[in-house]
């Protein structure tokens, strides 16, 4: 029988296999990108919605060391801009203030 722990532990693992692909998603567009193998693409995204996907990537790293991510951007803020490269820089800048222990980071 499922206990809750195992529950849980199995939501952890799958959690953290999403984000272990998207993790290397990234790192393939961004080697594709730095070869000039891939355009950058402007498209309007909301803001919200792209910070939304780096916080929920890196949100179990951030709970581990015990500290909390919130998100402050309006929901209608719009920027034209290529998701990809802002997915990439948006979870950079945050996994680089849960390494260090930044306490607040503010986009």
């Amino acid at each position: 029988m499922m206990t809750l722990k195992k529950i849980e532990f199995i939501g952890h693992i799958r959690h953290s296999a999403e984000n272990t692909l998207n993790l290397i998603n990234s790192l393939l567009n961004w080697s594709q990108l730095q070869q000039n193998q891939v355009h950058v693409k402007h498209v309007y995204v909301l803001a919200s919605e792209v910070l939304k996907e780096a916080i929920e990537s890196t949100e179990y790293m951030a709970k581990q060391k015990g500290i909390i991510l919130k998100q402050q951007v309006e929901a209608d803020t719009t920027l034209l801009t290529d998701p990809d490269v802002l997915s990439t820089i948006l979870r950079n800048l945050i996994t680089n203030a849960i390494n260090t222990r930044t306490l607040v980071l503010r986009l």
